[in-house]
């Protein structure tokens, strides 16, 4: 099968299959720092999913080397209302771990967020970030943390995954301490997906849910 036959193939069977409460899987692309925008060693993703008329985030650091998300921001307005976050800690007395809260967080914006195109503007009514010291607290290698927003009135969540599709509409941002041996730091914005990529994002996610599900049962 060619590739125009399996597009036109997937396509159709994305029409066909239902999409509720479809789990999506974004990867990030660093875009500030020349060293490491390839660098196959450095991996985060976010993996959006509807959970009972709530959106909810869990992002992961895949890395395989050093490398702290410290930060978390969300180019959004008016769509999205801060719920709660799930920390994923292991030991809080050695601080092994994810801890984070909203709000109030340092820098308000996403670093380098000016060379992007549009400006990245991010609503520090959803923005996160790790407890101090975040190297200790962020999210490390094969670590991850869960971000729980509320829909605003007369919006769905499919207008999430429309807008972050589009790379324009939704963007979410991370800022990423200690990388590295150099330990140095770095922005990565969620990477905009093929077509063909968003139809088997969708199919993905229907299996991935149902498993998550039959594993919880």
């Amino acid at each position: 099968m060619d590739r125009k036959t399996l597009v036109v193939a997937c396509l159709s069977l994305c029409l066909l299959t239902p999409t509720l409460n479809a789990a999506y899987i974004y990867d990030f692309q660093i875009f500030n720092n020349a060293d490491y925008e390839n660098n196959p060693n450095l991996a985060f993703t976010a993996e959006v999913f509807d959970s009972g008329g709530q959106a909810v985030f869990e992002f992961r650091n895949n890395s395989t080397i050093s490398s702290v998300i410290a930060e978390i921001y969300f180019d959004s307005y008016g769509l999205l209302e801060f719920d709660h976050i799930t920390n994923y800690i292991v030991d809080e007395a050695s601080e092994i771990g994810t801890k984070f809260e909203s709000g109030d967080v340092h820098p308000s914006n996403l670093p380098g967020g000016n060379l992007l195109d549009p400006v990245f503007e991010a609503n520090v009514n959803l923005s996160a970030g790790a407890y101090n010291p975040s190297p200790k607290w962020g999210i490390g290698p094969d670590e991850k943390l869960q971000i729980t927003f509320n829909l605003e009135e007369g919006h769905d969540f499919s207008e999430i995954i429309s807008g972050l599709n589009s790379g324009t509409d939704f963007r979410i941002g991370l800022h990423i301490q200690s990388v590295g041996t150099e330990g140095v730091s770095v922005s990565a914005v969620n990477k905009v997906p093929e077509p063909i990529t968003v139809c088997l994002l969708s199919l993905g996610g229907l299996a991935l849910l149902r498993r998550r599900r039959a594993e919880t049962a």
